[in-house]
């Protein structure tokens, strides 16, 4: 490459990499001043106990700890500086804050990983397809949904991507144990983000297997690096694995069991979810276009070179059928899979566009014909960048609108009499950190269809869409849970409702009810 068409595609880097953190970083607004995400807690209440009382036993294992300990990490910078600066104890600032430093952190995680897609589709193939695989996950909006939220699907890409570029890096330049050294810690700390990362092994070994093949040597002082490093690096970024082996344990059964029996609203008809994941990557998760230049690549790159594409695919296709295989679905179960979907993408179009300028012409009329399939060719590749990009962007504006949660909250304390009970499910306003004048119960999820002895204990029930919605949505899969709700709606007053219209007010439609009528027969 030329030192101008260098500094060229260095510059259209920089640009990519600075619409990527501008389209995420309004993100950690989402909320705010609440902490609305369902599963941020998990994460951030156990690095501030850490921070807190210096125990480093998170005594909760649903999820590899790496995460934990560098949020933990952030918050003690935070509170050191606080008190320096401000005389605040850790007490004394704002938890939203501590939310706030988490969400930044994984929006530079997230941009981190664009770059590194782009150094797999620019290593693997050439400078220009890293360019379109960096321009393609930038605007995924499965990508973009999870880079600001304090959850490891983010890391578990970017810890995957960096593994992949390891076994690129041995498979272009042969086998250097400093490689397989690297590798290693990225499979550690991706498995130490979420355990279901110990797929990133994959691409290493095919890698190591296509350079040893010839010679034989097949079990190598690089390979046995490579697999002991990888278990050593999980276990120091989850060291109570072993510390606290007995609840780690009971968490992994837990979470097999939870994946295996189903998450109401969040489950497959049957008892598998691969056609869920595959349905939501074609539609709003990567996009039917991208997601078709992405197989058309993979194609293509398994021709070409089957042991690049080998490489490139193995990750992601274990994780999908690993994650796929039970009955729960989540989405963000398979942000990992998106940046290696970019870059088949990428090789696809920087391909084709590639081949296109390679033909020769005698005739005028053949070297037109030509641009113009160039022109169409770049004109396909910004409209199936563009119908993402808007995508990525409404939701990142609508998330970000007030919240009928905090809304709600000033409205109960006027208006709700001074001493009343108050119940409330999940998604529902905290207000018992905001009064002290009401009785607040904090009742869980579902608690009218499974709590309704306790709901109707209470003088006022406040209920969420967040919670019942995924059971209207499939009512011949939850008829029982459809009808309990139904008969609440029915039978109590509705007091007051704060219902999103997603340009002035976003977040769930929440709901206050003044229990009047006792359904539940003790």
């Amino acid at each position: 490459m030329t030192g101008n068409r260098h500094k060229f595609h260095l510059v259209l880097l920089i640009i990519i990499l600075g619409i990527a953190f501008s389209v995420r970083i309004k993100g950690i607004w989402f909320g705010y001043p609440l902490p609305v995400h369902p599963d941020e807690p998990h994460l951030v209440e156990r690095a501030l106990n850490m921070v807190r009382t210096g125990d480093l036993n998170p005594h909760f294992f649903n999820y590899p700890t790496l995460n934990m300990y560098l949020l933990a990490l952030i918050y003690r910078v935070i509170t050191l500086g606080s008190e320096a600066l401000f005389g605040l104890s850790a007490a004394d600032v704002p938890v939203i804050w501590f939310y706030i430093a988490g969400r930044v952190f994984n929006v530079a995680v997230s941009v981190l990983t664009v770059f590194v897609t782009y150094e797999l589709g620019r290593r693997l193939i050439s400078s220009s397809a890293g360019l379109i695989s960096a321009a393609f996950i930038t605007f995924s909006p499965l990508h973009v949904a999870n880079s600001f939220t304090i959850t490891v699907d983010a890391s578990v890409a970017l810890w995957l991507s960096l593994a992949t570029l390891m076994a690129v890096l041995i498979y272009a330049k042969e086998k250097k144990l400093v490689y397989y050294l690297l590798a290693g810690v990225c499979v550690g700390c991706a498995v130490g983000s979420k355990y279901t990362a110990v797929v990133g092994v994959a691409p290493i070994l095919i890698a190591h297997y296509k350079q040893s093949r010839d010679k034989r040597d097949w079990v190598d002082a690089n390979v046995i690096a490579l697999l002991v490093v990888s278990p050593a690096a999980f276990l120091i970024t989850t060291p109570y694995a072993i510390l606290d082996y007995e609840t780690f344990v009971s968490a992994l059964k837990y979470e097999a069991a939870h994946y295996s029996t189903g998450h109401p609203g969040f489950e497959a008809d049957g008892s598998t979810s691969f056609y869920l994941y595959g349905r939501y990557l074609l539609g709003e998760g990567y996009g039917l276009i991208p997601t078709l230049f992405s197989g058309l690549g993979l194609i293509w790159l398994l021709r070409k070179d089957p042991w690049k594409a080998a490489i490139l695919a193995s990750a992601p296709v274990l994780l999908f059928l690993l994650v796929g295989r039970y009955k729960v679905f989540f989405p963000r179960n398979v942000v990992a899979v998106v940046p290696f979907l970019s870059v088949f993408s990428g090789f696809l179009v920087a391909g084709a566009y590639k081949w296109l300028s390679a033909r020769t012409f005698n005739a005028r009329v053949s070297k037109r014909m030509m641009l113009g399939a160039k022109a169409l060719l770049v004109g396909v590749l910004v409209g199936s960048l563009c119908m993402p990009a808007v995508a990525a962007v409404r939701y990142v504006n609508r998330i970000t609108l007030p919240d009928t949660r905090w809304v709600s909250i000033e409205w109960i304390k006027r208006n709700i009499p001074e001493g009343s009970s108050i119940g409330r499910e999940y998604y529902t306003p905290p207000i018992e950190e905001y009064t002290d004048s009401h009785e607040v119960v904090f009742l869980g999820t579902f608690a009218v269809a499974r709590k309704l002895e306790d709901v109707e204990r209470m003088d006022y029930m406040i209920v969420s869409a967040g919670d019942y919605d995924r059971f209207f949505s499939a009512p011949d899969k939850y008829p029982q849970e459809c009808r309990a709700y139904s008969t609440f709606f029915d039978a109590q007053e509705l007091v007051h409702e704060f219902v999103p219209d997603m340009r002035t007010l976003g977040g769930p439609k929440v709901s206050i009810y003044k229990i009047r009528t006792r359904l539940h027969q003790d």
